[in-house]
């Protein structure tokens, strides 16, 4: 994971992997898209954009419940 800039609202990242499994390469971007923001939710981080931020009048945060894909279960059974 490398920290790619520090922009005005956000901070950029760039995650490098590889797979042996290239067939599966847009499944995988799914689950790996789908799980970045369960990881943050799960540790209670709320992640907000510059729009939804503005708008905050000091209600508690909106973190959802964390969702538990078909790829965690298929790897906690390996």
């Amino acid at each position: 994971m490398l920290q790619t800039s520090l922009d005005d609202n956000y901070v950029c990242y760039e995650l490098n992997a590889w797979t042996h499994e290239s067939e599966k390469l847009s499944k995988i971007y799914s689950n790996l898209h789908a799980n970045i923001p369960d990881e943050f939710h799960g540790h209670q981080v709320e992640i907000t954009s510059p729009a939804y931020r503005a708008s905050r009048d000091g209600n508690p945060i909106t973190i959802p419940e964390v969702i538990h894909h078909e790829n965690e279960s298929k790897e906690e059974e390996d």
